[in-house]
């Protein structure tokens, strides 16, 4: 104990007046992945021309389930025909699949219908929490969405990121630049919007969109009724 304290003093000592002993730095925090990071998607996604992907924080897949007034269908692995063809469907339902992911709850969707896309169905899963939905449709309008507590706060199409619409529609302007979105201006350079998206939504969430969650994890597979107000994105 004696040697250590005047080991403490001649170090004292050499140290210039007024300064203090260095202290260790602390790591930096690890940057959000680039949109490059997500080169694998869609191809190697079993999602390639339709699909809605749901994030919603703090819900179990019951939970996401319970509030989107679906029929579960039980706890499945990823059909090697698509959620679309999963037996057990009756007319006029859809199935959408959910996993937990760090914290959050992942919704899965893979056909037009795009309920976690559709308004009422954003209000009721963010009540009371945050949720992220970011729908794909070849033939219609891609749609990003940031929710909370019911409310949209920013809303926009990936091919026209300047048109931004929502209580606080500039609120990820910093994070949609960071991916590589134009925010004031179209961008026909951008033809592929998916690996931006998703860069969006990990900054958004804090959690990356892997193959091995995606396609390895287990579902709560359920079914929901299609109803005119969930037929088309509003």
């Amino acid at each position: 104990m004696h040697r250590r304290r005047v080991l403490a003093g001649m170090a004292a000592l050499l140290l210039p007046a007024g300064c203090a002993a260095p202290r260790p730095q602390d790591p930096a925090p690890p940057s959000p992945p680039p949109p490059s990071e997500y080169a694998w998607f869609p191809a190697g996604s079993g999602l390639v021309k339709v699909y809605t992907l749901t994030w919603v924080e703090a819900l179990s897949p019951d939970a996401v389930a319970s509030r989107a007034g679906a029929r579960r269908l039980g706890t499945r692995r990823w059909p090697a025909g698509g959620w679309k063809t999963l037996p057990g469907t009756r007319a006029n339902e859809t199935v959408v699949a959910v996993t937990r992911a760090h914290g959050w709850a992942l919704m899965v969707e893979d056909s037009a219908n795009a309920i976690g896309a559709a308004d009422n169905t954003i209000g009721k899963l963010s009540k009371g929490t945050r949720l992220v939905t970011f729908s794909h449709n070849y033939q219609a309008a891609d749609r990003f969405v940031l929710a909370s507590d019911g409310t949209i706060l920013v809303d926009f199409d990936p091919g026209y990121p300047p048109d931004r619409v929502g209580t606080e529609p500039d609120l990820l302007v910093g994070d949609m630049r960071a991916v590589g979105l134009n925010t004031s201006a179209v961008d026909a350079a951008l033809a592929q919007p998916e690996p931006a998206m998703l860069a969006l939504t990990e900054r958004v969430t804090g959690v990356p969109l892997t193959r091995h969650l995606l396609r390895d994890s287990a579902y709560l597979a359920a079914a929901v009724t299609v109803r005119s107000s969930d037929d088309s994105q509003q």
